[in-house]
């Protein structure tokens, strides 16, 4: 038979008929005996890391990670700087919780200069959330950042944001101001006012506030505390009145809002909208 042939002269064996024989086994839920097949092979071709993956690459179809990281973790120093192989086993290895041993690798190449272009933004990523931002940050300045992905950035940003980080800020909004400007007008309004612009920075607050029903939660709340730094109260209270009525509201907005109520004078209108809160939540900052 042909798994017979296989295993008698793994040397005489074509990738392409070991590819054809595990699919085979892995469509009916032979999964030990498709390893053992495929590990039988790949020792008497040790250094064809590209097989590694081509297997690796069908057990991962089926959802089986672990298998395919030790598949393909014999070849890591025949495949060291290989984008193809380090795109796998970065991947898999976050996959299973190992981004720290993900990172050291990608980091270990990246001051040696031999990390490979396409692995840059899994790098930035993972330093990122790793707590590095201002590697992450001067990375993604020697990147495309359009190839990143929109949650990275968008992290990113507030992060600049935060630490007032303005050479990036600078950099990111010449970058993104095209790409942004229908998608996160809300964003783009913190980023022209961090940095001082605050005529853009209302432009983008007043674009974002005609469409506030398209936002997400966590932006108008930012819309909000935007259009307080602007100093426009009237919009952020009308904002904050509104968030006020949802349960999944922060008690910072409740807090935020009593500040306004007692700014604009409006106490009693205040007073008032808290009785009807209090009957679709319950907390400390309504009290």
């Amino acid at each position: 038979t042909q798994d017979l042939y296989i295993k008698k002269h793994p040397g005489r064996v074509t990738v392409d008929t070991v590819m054809l024989s595990l699919s085979l086994k892995l469509n009916d839920g032979q999964f030990k005996i498709a390893e053992k097949l495929a590990n039988d092979w790949l020792k008497s071709n040790k250094n064809d890391y590209k097989a590694a993956l081509k297997f690796g690459g069908l057990f991962q179809s089926k959802r089986k990670p672990k298998i395919t990281l030790d598949m393909i973790k014999p070849f890591e120093e025949i495949a060291k700087g290989k984008a193809d192989y380090l795109s796998m086993i970065t991947e898999l290895e976050v996959e299973l919780g190992q981004s720290k041993t993900a990172l050291s690798r990608l980091m270990a190449l990246y001051k040696n200069n031999e990390l490979p272009k396409e692995l840059w933004g899994k790098f930035i990523e993972l330093t990122f959330s790793a707590g590095n931002t201002k590697l992450a940050m001067k990375v993604a300045k020697q990147t495309d950042i359009s190839s990143l992905p929109d949650w990275l950035v968008v992290n990113m940003i507030e992060s600049a944001i935060f630490s007032r980080n303005i050479e990036f800020m600078e950099w990111i909004h010449i970058q993104l101001e095209a790409e942004f400007k229908e998608t996160h007008p809300v964003l783009l309004g913190r980023l022209t006012e961090a940095k001082h612009n605050l005529k853009l920075a209302k432009k983008w607050a007043n674009k974002a506030y005609k469409n506030t029903d398209i936002l997400l939660l966590r932006e108008k709340i930012n819309l909000a505390q935007l259009f307080i730094k602007l100093k426009n109260n009237d919009i952020a209270l009308a904002l904050l009145m509104e968030l006020a009525k949802h349960k999944d509201t922060p008690d910072q907005v409740l807090a935020d809002m009593t500040d306004l109520f007692l700014k604009l004078k409006k106490e009693e209108q205040g007073f008032v909208l808290y009785q009807k809160i209090r009957k679709v939540r319950n907390s400390p900052a309504i009290e």
